[in-house]
């Protein structure tokens, strides 16, 4: 099955379109950054990488290989049994991977059109890891005042 190519150009049109209006959509030399409307439990903005097109015409979404060290996991190290476990059902629950190169998190190859619901599916794994950050640090902060 050929995959149909499409125009730098018309992926930036399919990204302006398809992406809430408040994303911020930037050439890069990976392909495109984006920047989220949203802040991490640090207050620093949240974004992703589109990186393609592959020889292929495919891309992969990625992070900037901080999202997991925000949970205190690596995913280049050995983690502890039950964290390996956990972030293995997160990965596989939002079909991602980590990268073992970089540690970067990333998604399968996609065409140009599954760019957008790709994103956003995305941004949903990034959403919930700073939800778990902020609920880990409550926790912190309660076993510390006891």
């Amino acid at each position: 099955m050929a995959i149909t190519r499409y125009a730098s150009a018309e992926v930036e049109t399919m990204l302006r379109r398809g992406l809430p209006p408040d994303y911020i959509i930037n050439k890069a030399s990976c392909g495109y950054s984006v920047a989220t409307p949203f802040s991490d439990a640090d207050g620093d903005a949240m974004g992703f990488y589109i990186v393609g097109p592959s020889p292929k015409g495919l891309y992969t979404i990625e992070d900037d290989g901080l999202l997991l060290a925000t949970l205190g996991l690596s995913p280049t190290g050995p983690p502890a049994q039950h964290s390996s476990e956990a972030l293995a059902m997160l990965l596989q629950t939002f079909e991602l991977h980590t990268r073992k190169d970089t540690g970067d998190l990333a998604t399968a190859p996609v065409v140009a059109p599954m760019l957008v619901a790709t994103s956003l599916r995305f941004v949903e794994f990034a959403l919930y890891v700073q939800e778990i950050v902020k609920i880990q640090r409550s926790e912190l902060g309660s076993s510390l005042i006891q």
